[in-house]
């Protein structure tokens, strides 16, 4: 059977993903979006079709408000009624009685002239401990199913949740069991021993709940235990419907099947987590949209071919694997589960990758000789085997399976890492609902939710929770004045002598004529934006094989060309490099070894050159070479209480590196030196890889960025507002310990009295909010927020001086708002204050001349992480992390 219609073998480049994730990918299809718009192409509507907008919004509800949060709430800004993905649930004092859980593997050796009793057991060493938790932590909830199905009497009627590993909580006390409870369980077609013991560890109120909203005993917050206990309820009960993957959870009733795409369904599910809010504690739930490997493929062999686009008949002709080939499928089968097909006996494996070795040359002791995989299954099971690579088994045994006995287990998640662009495009369709639809879907989740809990677990736990979605109030603040605003306006400020520019193509496929051309377009555009650019200084077009031609390209620019500006053509297309690859290298030629600018485009751009697009371009080269697109209006700074000229604005964040030998991050620090804060200057470090998060060198970074202010100034800046990205909420104290002393520090280097300020930032959050009643007053009838929508009140924590804005309207989907927490602030801001700092914030960014979802410094500071990213990443191999970071510290971001 043919499950792929070609009969030839297509031959693809590996690794042309190019995506950063899904924020950088869901950039690329909106921009995709504003430049279809421009074309008349209505997207919007294939989205409202597509998500089934045609549903009513449920209908919220209100809830009293317990307590309210530690800033004071705000009060500018024209009032909304909202719709919030938070559903609130009541609940009784009841006492828990919480046990550990502790699961043992029993080894029993195995010595030639020594005969067992079967009760011994052996100290493991600490690499067999290690395997041995991975193991038990895998394996945890079968286990102890068996246990308690063994002690039945013990457990009748007995309400209890379990989560997964260590912990065990009860409604009732339970009678003495034995200790180390000695189970025989069958694990994927294998018999274990177990050692199992249970011990009382304590009994936990959850009056404390009650005292916290009702003001008694002075509690000032709910503990991270009693919490943890209602995350494990809700889990347990999710469990028994619902698949597990990375802490979310999915419907497999719901897979949906896209034929452009190969080798995966979609299949739709959410996540939860138990929040803190002002009306009580409440169960907040994101859909979740994630990709399983598809059902049409049973065998690892068929998985393969769709991969490699291979028809299955070439496997039975010799088919010898390509490197690339082999890296491809490598790629995404490492880790996957396959069982065997050969024996009565089923048993499930982990991939660790395709081998290079074939059954008739991996020989191993079989009835007192040498035998070939390949002899073995003819002599055992009559199977002639083809001549394919053997799959390697992950763990220190080398275990090797022929990979036409390799089953698939289901379910199978891809991770993010492993799907392509094209799978990743699709994804972000799956998983883009519009607000009526979004929230209809998280409603009928948690009825299924009710409905799951058959058994009564979260009655007897004293939960009561509601399927109606909380009702919240909003306000929406009114929109900072801004000049050169409109994509026809001329630029804000230009040079007064644009540098010397010259474009290169990286292809001998591309034309002199379409570069011509191409350089005509941006002189013509950038002249009507009010940039006068002069002729480039030069068009060429090179052929590269390898990254180290584009390393000696920019090497005789520096020594031929006084240019200031490289404009690059990047081909899509390359039959040795990615255009990633090439893309990365050209930037760490430009942007560290040798100081030049540089911007890039597609070289399949030159074809036809989409309208809107040149403008866009413009857009950032005027920013590059030191223009300003756009500007806040001086008034939107009015009342603050401190001056924009000795005020500085600083973003912060860390990015990690991906799979790698060096464990390594980058941390960056970027800086406003002017007075309208759209100049920047920055720093950067690689630090090892730390749980934490912490900048550790960040007392160093703020002084190089407070030398750099006072060398464009002649003073030090009196006020920092400090914007962190990438703070986790368990990580507060973290920042609020090391990183907040660590920038007064540097204020004491340089001797100079600065008020500061610190907000986190957060986007990686599950919070959603949407209109409770349609917009109908636009171009579309919504449900999406305006810009400026502002949510301090009900869902907010109220242990934090927290605040929700949605700077941005968002076309496509349901809009995510960003998350702001003040730590500290020595300026003693107002609420709407601020709220309105923060607004003002998100303008001015270099590539757009709208606002952006979040402070512009944070932006920055993020694409300066990522860019020194891909610097480190040619560095890793051969320098120490002290080497990395002689080499970027000092490395200072164009203007991105």
């Amino acid at each position: 059977m043919s499950y792929y219609p070609p009969n030839k073998r297509h031959r693809t480049n590996p690794g042309n993903y190019s995506g950063r994730g899904n924020q950088r990918n869901f950039s690329q299809h909106y921009n995709r979006y504003e430049g279809d718009k421009q074309k008349g192409f209505r997207h919007e509507q294939s989205f409202h079709k597509m998500s089934g907008g045609h549903q009513r919004m449920p209908e919220p509800k209100p809830f009293t408000q317990l307590v309210k949060q530690k800033l004071t709430h705000g009060t500018r800004g024209e009032p909304i009624e909202l719709i919030s993905n938070f559903y609130n649930f009541l609940h009784a004092d009841r006492l828990i009685h919480h046990y550990s859980v502790n699961i043992k593997k029993i080894f029993i050796p195995r010595h030639e002239n020594t005969k067992s009793s079967g009760d011994e057991t052996f100290v493991l060493d600490e690499e067999k401990k290690t395997a041995q938790m991975k193991f038990i932590k895998r394996f945890a909830e079968k286990i102890f199913d068996s246990f308690v199905k063994e002690n039945s009497k013990v457990f009748g009627g007995i309400t209890y949740v379990y989560d997964g590993y260590a912990n065990l909580y009860t409604t009732k006390e339970l009678d003495q069991l034995d200790d180390n409870y000695n189970l025989k369980v069958n694990i994927e077609g294998r018999i274990g021993n177990f050692l199992i013991d249970l011990k009382c560890v304590r009994t936990i109120s959850l009056s404390e709940v009650e005292n916290y909203y009702r003001g008694k005993s002075g509690q000032v917050s709910i503990s991270e235990e009693v919490l943890s206990i209602f995350e494990i309820i809700f889990r347990f009960i999710y469990k028994k419907e619902f698949a597990i993957n990375q802490r979310k959870f999915f419907d497999l009733s719901q897979i949906i099947h896209e034929p452009k795409v190969r080798i995966c369904d979609f299949v739709q599910g959410f996540f939860s987590s138990v929040r803190m809010t002002e009306f009580g504690l409440a169960l907040n739930v994101h859909l979740k949209t994630s990709c399983i490997i598809s059902k049409s493929y049973t065998k690892l062999i068929e998985l393969i071919g769709g991969i490699l686009n291979i028809d299955l008949k070439e496997f039975d002709r010799n088919f010898r694997f390509r490197p690339e080939e082999r890296s491809k499928a490598n790629k995404i089968i490492r880790h996957l589960k396959v069982g065997t097909m050969h024996s009565k006996q089923t048993c499930t494996y982990i991939i660790d990758r395709i081998s290079e070795k074939y059954p008739k040359d991996e020989k191993f002791p079989y009835r007192g000789k040498s035998c070939s995989i390949d002899e073995y299954f003819q002599l055992e099971y009559n199977i002639i085997l083809k001549s394919l690579p053997l799959v390697k088994i992950a763990g220190k045994n080398n275990i090797y399976l022929p990979m036409e006995m390799c089953t698939l287990v289901e379910p199978q998640f891809l991770s993010q890492n492993k799907i392509d662009q094209n799978i990743q495009r699709e994804l972000l369709f799956k998983s883009t609902h519009v607000p009526n639809v979004y929230f209809n879907k998280t409603s009928n989740f948690v009825k299924r939710i009710q409905e799951i809990d058959s058994d009564g677990i979260l009655k007897r736990f004293g939960i009561q929770l509601d399927p109606q979605a909380a009702r919240i109030k909003g306000r929406v603040l009114p929109i900072p004045n801004t000049i050169s605003k409109k994509m026809d306006d001329k630029f804000f400020h230009t040079v007064n002598t644009p540098p010397e520019w010259m474009i290169f193509a990286l292809s001998e496929e591309c034309r002199k004529n379409d570069l011509e051309n191409f350089a005509f377009e941006m002189k013509k555009v950038a002249n009507n934006l009010g940039l006068s650019l002069p002729k480039p200084h030069d068009l060429v077009v090179r052929n590269i094989s390898t990254e180290d031609h584009i390393s000696n390209i920019f090497s005789n620019i520096i020594k031929r060309t006084p240019v200031g500006i490289v404009i690059v053509g990047i081909p899509t297309r390359h039959p040795y490099l990615t255009s990633t690859q090439i893309y990365n290298k050209v930037k760490s030629c430009c942007d560290v070894e040798y100081g030049l600018m540089s911007q890039c485009f597609n070289l399949d751009k030159l074809r036809r050159i989409p309208p809107g697009y040149m403008s866009n371009f413009i857009l950032k080269f005027n920013a590059k070479i030191r223009g300003q697109n756009t500007s806040l209006h001086e008034n939107e700074f009015n009342g603050f209480p401190f001056d924009r000229s000795n005020t500085m604005l600083v973003g912060i964040d860390v990015n990690h590196k991906g799979e790698s030998e060096v464990s390594t991050s980058i941390a960056a620090v970027v800086g406003t030196y002017d007075s309208s804060f759209y100049k920047y200057t920055s720093s950067v470090r690689v630090q090892a890889k730390d749980k934490e998060e912490i900048v550790r060198d960040l007392e160093e970074m703020m002084y190089d960025i407070l030398k750099e202010y006072k060398s464009k100034n002649g003073y030090y800046p009196q006020n920092v507002i400090v914007f962190r990205d990438g703070v986790s909420d368990g990580q507060f104290k973290s920042v609020e310990q090391y990183e907040i002393p660590m920038i007064v520090n540097s204020f004491k280097k340089v001797d100079t009295q600065c008020k500061l300020t610190v907000i986190i930032i957060q986007k990686r959050h599950h919070t959603r909010f949407a209109l409770a009643k349609q917009d109908t007053n636009g171009r579309k009838p919504t449900y999406n927020v305006p810009m400026g929508t502002v949510v301090d009140t009900e869902i907010v924590d109220p242990t934090l001086k927290v605040f929700y804005l949605n700077s941005h309207f968002s076309p496509l989907g349901t809009s995510k708002p960003t998350k702001y927490i003040v730590l500290r602030d020595d300026l003693l801001l107002s609420t709407d204050q601020v709220q309105h700092l923060c607004f003002n914030t998100c303008f001015q960014y270099a590539r757009t001349r709208d606002r952006i979802s979040m402070p512009v410094p944070t932006k920055y500071a993020d694409l300066l992480a990522y860019r020194a990213k891909q610097y480190v990443e040619h560095l890793s191999e051969k320098h120490s992390i002290e080497d990395m970071n002689e080499s970027i510290k000092t490395y200072i971001y164009h203007t991105i």
